[in-house]
């Protein structure tokens, strides 16, 4: 009777074994990267299959973080990239459908040579990015002085806000030098600018104004 039944207990105790490692199995091959929510389920017997399956969720948290990361990441991208090439061509359409004398072309095709520049190195950081999969570049530490930084920045604008019959001006009530990078400031403004323009009634005021207040500097986008 024993040797009977040795092989039908040694099969049950089998299948208890590795009932969790199937479950595990048929978990990890449901997950999808668009699908990283389900996790395994811990038994709550602090052996060695409980500590695998904290290990595989603590892998797939990571991995999750990951992507959302990512696809934020791509988000801010696409959005960064359009602001300003809507901006270039927006000005360029209202430049041609106004006559404007030789001065005001220069100023509009300075403005438009150097946002293409300012393209070109975030485009350049883009690729470095995805090269090294570095993660985040270290900002600069330079000089800059805000007030000239949003000039620059609303001029990028001027035809925008003045084809949807909008006011931008800039109010600088004292200079603030800080330490900062200037492309990612800038890409800052430009976002912060192309939501007001985008959503401001036709006839209202954008102001971008400048002030140093307790020792801070501080850049505020106002509209109506």
């Amino acid at each position: 009777g024993m040797l009977a039944l040795a092989p039908l207990g040694g099969y049950f105790l089998a299948g208890r074994a590795t009932r969790p490692l199937a479950r595990i199995i048929r978990t990890t091959s449901r997950l999808r990267p668009r699908h990283l929510d389900e996790r395994l389920p811990l038994r709550h017997n602090d052996d060695e299959l409980d500590q695998l399956s904290l290990t595989i969720n603590g892998f797939l948290d990571r991995i999750a973080a990951y992507l959302g990361q990512h696809r934020e990441f791509l988000a801010n991208v696409a959005h960064e990239l359009r602001s300003p090439l809507a901006a270039m061509a927006t000005s360029i359409e209202v430049a041609l459908m106004h006559d404007r004398d030789v001065d005001q072309y220069r100023e509009l095709l300075g403005s438009i040579d150097g946002e293409c520049q300012r393209l070109g190195v975030m485009v350049q950081q883009l690729l470095l990015l995805a090269e090294s999969d570095a993660g985040r570049l270290e900002p600069a530490k330079d000089r800059v002085e805000l007030g000239g930084l949003a000039r620059k920045s609303t001029e990028m604008f001027e035809g925008v806000a003045e084809q949807a019959g909008l006011k931008l001006e800039v109010v600088t009530y004292r200079e603030a030098w800080i330490r900062g990078d200037a492309g990612q400031l800038r890409r800052v403004l430009h976002n912060l600018i192309d939501n007001a323009l985008r959503y401001t009634p036709s006839g209202g005021l954008i102001e971008v104004s400048v002030n140093v207040r307790d020792g801070y500097a501080v850049i505020a986008v106002r509209d109506t």
